[in-house]
């Protein structure tokens, strides 16, 4: 049984040195939100709260928490996360709804859902990953785990190197040993042809290149260009077109173009994605841990997504937390990967706990230890504290 006595938050934020850039525009400061929950025993676990964009935001989201979120579920009983999950849905939806604030809410719902199961799996003393095939005939929809027991390491690809410094921060991918690399496009056709014709020059013929648009093409856009892309080989295309076009349009693109088209970041629910297996619109799942319902959300689509015939590749760009769970749960699909590693500097990655985040043939190591495998105390983001 779930109770929760108490929630805190941390707003971490900091200046990247090497900014990751889109035509979203520049990710220059990095900021995120940290709620730690303690149960009526005095368990604790730990979770991330999406805060990417604006750089506000992870106050606001913890003063939505704090004053709404929290107080509507303290000292009641839930049978489950996912019971959890839901009673904080239906209570704020028609809030959430009026004000416009959905995806605050939803980040808020995945943030405490990733903490309680951390919570619960430290409490069982073993880690994330074991804990949930422990508990998939209860509280999961899974089918295409790993029979017995997850994997010690996932497969990762860098994401997002600077183009404006191709050479070397491709160089210096190629010598941290990584053998994917997703490419950053939708600036200029002529441009991003070229960026992608040097990168495979740089990294040879058995190296995966993926990129992403960022939702920036028309489907005729994309049409005309990713050909072009492709001639350079493409593992698949990310995002070509905004997530909201009718499925029926990414399903044309789909079949006009070769490499499979991604998407998932921006798929919110197991409604969203079903019309796409339906028709065939995307081929590769990306589910992003702190925007689609955080552990439960996370396994539900991913695993309907992997019994569908799709790749699972998750999405991250975020700090600590969120992607040592995305790692745990990467470990129990057989096959799955690439998942996404920010090439760039980020501090709220590599300055909140450890993680061994260095890549060996392509693959790091899933966290060891309870819950996520990441041991946090407030004191280590001091610096990073607003």
């Amino acid at each position: 049984m779930i109770r929760l006595r108490a929630v805190e938050t941390f707003v971490v934020s900091a200046v990247s040195q090497s900014p990751a850039r889109s035509v979203l525009g520049d990710l220059v400061t990095r900021t995120s939100l940290i709620a730690r929950v303690t149960d009526f025993e005095g368990a604790q676990g730990w979770g991330e709260i999406w805060s990417n964009f604006p750089p506000s935001a992870a106050n606001h989201r913890s003063e939505i928490l704090q004053s709404l979120v929290f107080p509507s579920i303290k000292d009641a009983e839930f049978e489950s996360p996912r019971k959890l999950a839901d009673f904080i849905t239906g209570r704020w939806q028609l809030l959430a709804n009026h004000t416009g604030e959905t995806g605050a809410f939803e980040n808020i719902v995945a943030g405490i859902d990733i903490a309680v199961w951390d919570l619960l799996s430290r409490k069982a003393g073993l880690s994330l990953a074991s804990f949930v095939l422990s508990k998939a005939a209860d509280w999961c929809h899974l089918s295409m785990l790993v029979p017995y027991a997850p994997k010690e390491k996932v497969r990762v690809y860098a994401s997002s190197p600077d183009r404006a410094q191709l050479e070397s921060r491709i160089e210096e991918i190629l010598s941290n040993g990584h053998r994917a690399v997703k490419l950053k496009v939708g600036y200029c056709d002529e441009s991003d042809v070229d960026v992608v014709r040097r990168t495979r020059r740089l990294v040879g013929s058995e190296f995966e290149i993926m990129v992403d648009s960022n939702q920036i093409w028309s489907v005729e856009q994309a049409l005309d260009v990713i050909p072009r892309l492709d001639e350079s080989c493409l593992s698949f295309v990310e995002e070509p077109v905004p997530a909201t076009l009718p499925i029926s349009e990414w399903a044309r693109l789909n079949r006009g173009v070769r490499p499979d088209l991604a998407g998932g970041e921006n798929i919110r629910s197991l409604d969203d994605l079903t019309p796409h297996i339906e028709t065939g619109g995307i081929r590769v799942m990306q589910p992003s841990i702190t925007k689609i319902g955080g552990v439960t959300g996370w396994l539900d689509l991913a695993s309907v997504a992997v019994n569908a015939g799709m790749r699972l590749c998750p999405h991250y760009m975020g700090a600590a937390p969120g992607l040592a769970v995305t790692l745990q749960l990467l470990s129990l699909f057989d096959g799955a990967g690439p998942m996404e590693l920010d090439a760039n500097d980020n501090p709220l990655r590599t300055n909140i706990g450890f993680l061994d985040l260095s890549v060996d043939a392509g693959t790091i190591k899933v966290p060891k230890g309870n819950g996520t495998g990441l041991d946090l105390e407030p004191e280590q983001w001091r610096d990073l504290s607003e």
